[in-house]
């Protein structure tokens, strides 16, 4: 597991490489600290991490329609108590 350092800057792009499709950040896992001078030995540039993974198309469905169904039962219940309250 690598963890983030300090440093935000992006990755040097090489000269085939398009346009950077990501934020990386410069990152070392904990074995390849040196514990007497706390330098990073092989630092490894990773994409920067997301608090939600990626959806395809047919996942962002699912999601939007298990939110809507959510939604709309709520209403109805809340329609429902309204009639019961008159």
């Amino acid at each position: 597991m690598y963890q983030a350092s300090s440093s935000s800057s992006p990755a040097p792009s090489s000269s085939t490489d398009p346009a950077p499709t990501a934020v990386q950040f410069a990152a070392c896992a904990p074995a390849d600290i040196d514990p007497s001078t706390a330098v990073c030995q092989h630092l490894v540039w990773v994409q920067q991490p997301f608090v939600l993974p990626p959806l395809d198309a047919t996942a962002g469905v699912a999601l939007s329609i298990a939110i809507i169904t959510c939604w709309a039962i709520a209403r109805v219940f809340s329609d429902l108590q309204q009639v019961g309250d008159d």
